[in-house]
């Protein structure tokens, strides 16, 4: 809270950054072990798809081919 009342961001945080959130060390270390039950599968999807709708997976390959010719 302190950053983003210093800072402005491009985006809401709650929107990218899917899952659960804590505000303190000490409720990060309470809630740990039930971390792993929560899946934010489908939601992380469609933030990875919104910033890399296009994303090339086979992108080193092609430009390890460009140099080597």
């Amino acid at each position: 809270n302190d950053y983003l009342n210093n800072r402005e961001l491009y985006f809401n945080y709650n929107d990218v950054t899917p899952g659960k959130k804590f505000l303190t060390f000490d409720d990060f270390i309470k809630n740990i072990e039930t971390l792993e039950s929560l899946d934010y599968s489908i939601e992380r999807k469609k933030v990875r798809d919104m910033f890399i709708a296009n994303y090339n997976f086979d992108a080193c390959k092609n430009i390890y081919k460009y140099f080597k010719c």
